[in-house]
């Protein structure tokens, strides 16, 4: 549920396309973590990274499957590469307000929310 990039992932739902349900917002997201505290340290070594999925029964377009997409798959490759206490909500989002530019001058139809 942390990863499903076909779930909702702004509130109120009912102003969102259509997706296959559940809720993930971007802060959902950016605050996975792929190593569960319960992991000694041998199981984590076995962690080699992170994966959203995006399935696309309820996506008939590719400007719909960006917009399900962007901004959760940036939060997401950021929970990849930091480590957990180097993680930063605020931090995350105002540098994606710069990264929402590039996203733009590339045509990628992503979510308007959130902003930092």
């Amino acid at each position: 549920q942390w990863v499903y990039f076909d779930y909702y992932q702004h509130e109120p739902a009912s102003e969102e396309p259509l997706a296959i349900g559940g809720m993930s917002s971007t802060a959902h997201v950016y605050s996975y973590e792929p190593i569960a505290e319960k992991m000694n340290e041998d199981q984590a070594k076995l962690v080699l990274g992170t994966q959203g999925q995006l399935w696309t029964e309820y996506i008939p377009t590719y400007r719909h499957l960006q917009y399900m997409a962007f901004p959760r798959a940036c939060a997401l490759s950021e929970v990849a590469w930091l480590e957990k206490d180097k993680k930063n909500m605020a931090s995350f989002l105002q540098r994606f307000n710069v990264h929402r530019k590039r996203l733009e001058v590339m045509g990628i139809n992503a979510h308007p929310q959130p902003r930092g």
